[in-house]
């Protein structure tokens, strides 16, 4: 999945403030996941993903622990299984 940017919570006096978080280049990052379909007994499918989290980098830690793994385009053939 790409993306232009993910949202922080900066926790303050009066509740919480989204704080968008992107790259300084401007490109699109793309994060690491995990997706599966199940199909159930009666045909249907749900297809279900998850975003992988790691230790935040040291300007998100100061909102959260943890963020989206990110991947370089380099890595991306990688994670969508065609190859590199």
């Amino acid at each position: 999945m790409t993306a232009d940017l993910f949202y922080e919570w900066k926790v303050t006096e009066t509740g919480k403030q989204p704080l968008a978080i992107a790259r300084q280049d401007g490109e699109p990052m793309a994060f690491a996941g995990l997706w599966e379909g199940f199909r159930w007994l009666d045909g249907a499918n749900t297809r279900t993903f998850t975003i992988a989290a790691t230790n935040a980098s040291a300007d998100v830690a100061k909102l959260n622990d943890r963020m989206p793994v990110t991947l370089e385009p380099a890595e991306w053939p990688s994670w969508r299984g065609d190859g590199g």
